[in-house]
Formats: C-alpha cells, structure tokens, sequence
C-alpha cells in the first residue's frame, strides 16, 4: 500500500485510468500539493481552537500540590527529575519512618545535590530532630498516595467505581487497566485472570444504572458499550517466551478465553494491550487466533493497540486491517498510541547488538503517527479508530482528516491518560468528540512502574506537555507538520 493511497480521501484520489500518462500524473501532483496545504489550513483552526479554549483551565493535572510542585520542577531540570522518580519509585517500599528520612536525606540532602534552596532549608528544618523528622515522612508519603490517586482511580475496581462514574458524569468514558507488570508465576497469573473477571462481571451491573449519554455510547453501526476493560498478556501467562512461539499463543488464549467469554456473555468491551516489542508477535498471533475463534468471530466490541513508535506499525496495521475485514461484520477497534517503552526497547537492542525497533527521534514517530492515523481512518468501517495522544497537533491531525473524508465525530475518539492534560480534554468534548479515559486500578506499590512511566513520558523534553505549558512554544511551533521536522 502506497503512502499517496492512504493520504488522502478517495474522492481527491485520481483515478487509475490516469495515472501513467503525463497530464494525469501532473494532475495528481497538483491535488497531492493542494490536499496538503488544506489539511494543514485544517489543522492549524483546529489546534488553535483547542489551544484558546485549554487556556481556561491552568493546571496540567488535577489539584494535588505535591504532583505540581514535583512535575514544575522535573519538567525544568533532568537532574531533578531523575532523583525525584527515583525516590517516588522506592517510596512503597520503605515500611517505618525513619527509612523514608534517611532516603530524604540520601537523595534530596547530599552535597552534590543541586535543588533549589528554599527546598534544601526547609528539608534541613524538617528533618533536623525527630520529632519534624516523623512529621516529614508522614507528610511525604501522604502526599505521594495523594499524587498516585491522581493517575490511579482507586486500589480495586470496586473503590474505583466512584471516580468512574464521575468521569461518565462530567462527558467521559473510560477503559478500565489493572495495574502490574508481568506476572512471575502461574498461581499469581490465575489472580490477575480472577481480576479481569471480576472487573467484567462488576463493572457489566454498576453502569447499569447510569445517565444516558449518546455521544459516548453510541457510533453510526449501533451502541457502544459503557464497560471497557484493557488486559495485559503478560499478566495472564507467566511463560512467555519468544522461543516458545506456540506454548506462549496457547498459554495466553487458554488464559483469555474466559475473560473473553464473560465479556460477550455481559456485553463489555475488551481491549488487549500491547507491552514491549518482544510480546508483539505472541500478542498479534493470539489476536489473529482466538479473535477468529466462533464464538468471538461475531462479537463487534474487541480491540487491541498498535504502537507508532515501532518501525513496523504500518505493517502490523495493514495486518489487522485484514484480519478486520474477514470478521462477521465485527469490526476491531484499533488504539493508536506513540508507546510508553522507548528507553526500554533502545537499551535492550543495544544490549543485544540488534536493530533498535523504534524510531530514535521523536518527530520520526509523530510523523508515523499521522501516517498510521490515515491508514486507520481510511480503513473504517473495518477498523474503528480510537487515537490515543495529549499532542494537539496529533489530535487536530486526527479532527481535520476525518472531517477531510467525511467521517462522522461519533465514529472516531481521542483517548487520554486519567489525570493527565486535563486543561486540553473538555474543549474537546465540547467539539463533539468521545473521549476516553485509560482508567488504571491498582495497589500503590505495583502502580509507581505506572506512574513513573508516566511521569517521565510526559516530562521529557520532546513531551508536547511540556514545551506547550513549561517552555511555553509558539503554538505555530506547536502545530508544525512533524513531517517538516523529520526532514
């Protein structure tokens, strides 16, 4: 598939009757050059719309001082930021006091340490004689519980199940994640699958009762369900292993199949993820397999996410793309994401001495992205996209080329992170658009990966948040094709 057949809408294609002679060539280079320019015009009305109306609200996150005072200072200083997520990291993991103060000490207090100096004298304060010392721990540790409930929606599913309607009740809808890395065993596998299933059969009754929202809960080929759940493969099969390619397609099919069942049975949405690149064969071969499986063929409410930043995200699209087409009218709903691994992915294919699967500059993979967004649109009704991204331009790219081939609002969303770029959500919702929320529940000690993750995607210095709300970019720069940037 050539990049000129999903750049652009059908109608502005020329036709095929024309393509190898001369004036028809020419007439395709102009229409190519002329759908451009009014795409970026798009664009750029679009992503200033959203950019005047963000302006409104001035927090990044929800209130919580701590996360602000620790994201102001991270998103201005790598040095700051690499002890600060180092010591949210371990906190969980310190049980008394007096080991939270002595990691003050060991990371804030050292005298190579170069924080800001109202800080320093407040911390020596603090921490000068017992007394303070067990005040500042307990402070501390509260304040960092506070700063996870903020990305976090509850420990279980059921505490989460307040902020969840919540979110329903002010426009959004949401994707429910069970926080944790891969599993070590089969007895902790076998929880995380109890887990899943309890979260389907529970989440199925609570919205239930819920106001009716159409925006949300329904798209041109019929209703959306209110339930949305995302699973990990990793979590459910503790064997995985590259080198045994079938026993790991097995062990994980065996493991979902349930969770599988259970959703079609209560009518909730599954969403499979995608982990590092070493599980994205297992996990689209068990896509491929247990998605075509009779029972599944029909279902119209699976999906599952594909990574931009991965060299191979068009082929792996162009894949499902396929797969989508041969279903019994059940289309998959596709999440584009950038992709939360890059460090990872690069340190271990160096490691290895193997071709690093990710792009290496962030404009390469924003790029990708838009090209991915185009492939996908152009792919409805087989694919229903779900784009999830806190860059507008990304997000304007998305607004103006559905518009460009006349897809509906309520056939695409935007998917943002719970407590991340809150100020750029509602004048989304207000534009007509579905948003979904990726929901995480979870312990404390198993969600610092997550949030650290998090912390450190949104803060780095390519991150859209912060060159559009610390480095303060024009918003032209902002907005610029990232295809001009790559070149």
């Amino acid at each position: 598939m050539s990049d000129l057949q999903y750049t652009f809408p059908l109608q502005n294609r020329v036709s095929p009757d024309n393509a190898f002679n001369t004036m028809g060539y020419e007439a395709k280079k102009i229409n190519t050059v002329d759908n451009t320019m009014n795409l970026e015009k798009e664009i750029k009305v679009i992503g200033t719309q959203i950019f005047e109306e963000s302006q409104k609200a001035s927090k990044i996150f929800k209130k919580n001082f701590f996360a602000d005072f620790l994201m102001s200072w991270a998103m201005k200083r790598e040095d700051i930021k690499v002890d600060m997520f180092r010591f949210v990291d371990v906190l969980p993991t310190l049980m008394t006091k007096s080991q939270i103060v002595d990691h003050m000490r060991e990371y804030f207090l050292a005298d190579d340490k170069d924080f800001p100096l109202a800080l320093q004298s407040g911390l020596k304060i603090a921490l000068s004689n017992t007394l303070t010392s067990n005040i500042t721990a307990a402070t501390v540790k509260q304040n960092v519980k506070a700063m996870a409930n903020a990305f976090i929606t509850g420990e279980n599913s059921i505490k989460a199940r307040k902020k969840l309607e919540e979110l329903w009740d002010e426009g959004y809808c949401f994707t429910v994640d069970i926080l944790g890395e891969a599993v070590v065993s089969e007895k902790e596998a076998k929880e995380y699958q109890g887990r899943y299933l309890e979260l389907v059969n529970g989440l199925s009754d609570h919205v239930k009762t819920w106001q009716k929202k159409p925006v949300l809960e329904e798209n041109s080929l019929g209703s959306i369900p209110r339930a949305n759940v995302s699973v990990k493969p990793s979590s459910l099969y503790s064997q995985i292993d590259t080198l045994a390619f079938k026993k790991s397609v097995d062990g994980i099919k065996n493991a979902l199949r349930p969770i599988l069942e259970a959703a079609v049975s209560q009518g909730v949405f599954i969403n499979l993820d995608m982990e590092q690149n070493d599980y994205r064969e297992i996990t689209l071969a068990v896509i491929e397999e247990l998605f075509s499986e009779p029972q599944f063929a029909s279902y119209p409410y699976l999906g599952l996410v594909i990574q931009a930043y991965l060299k191979d995200s068009i082929k792996d699209l162009e894949r499902i793309i396929a797969l989508s087409a041969s279903r019994k009218n059940a289309p998959l709903t596709v999440r584009l994401v950038k992709g939360a691994y890059w460090d990872f992915e690069v340190i271990l294919a160096r490691q290895r001495d193997w071709p690093i699967p990710v792009f290496t500059h962030k404009p390469e993979t924003d790029a990708n992205y838009e090209k991915c967004t185009r492939l996908l649109l152009d792919a409805y009704p087989h694919i229903i996209g779900a784009f999830a991204s806190h860059n507008i331009r990304s997000i304007s790219h998305i607004m103006a080329y559905a518009q460009h081939i006349d897809l509906d609002k309520k056939d695409i969303e935007i998917q943002t992170l719970y407590g991340m770029g809150n100020n750029f959500k509602k004048p989304i919702i207000d534009m007509g658009y579905r948003v979904r929320e990726y929901a995480p529940v979870g312990e404390m000690l198993p969600g610092m990966a997550y949030l650290v993750r998090r912390l450190l995607e949104n803060t780095s210095n390519e991150g859209f948040l912060k060159q559009s709300m610390v480095d303060l970019k024009d918003i032209d720069d902002l907005l610029r094709n990232p295809n001009e940037l790559v070149k």
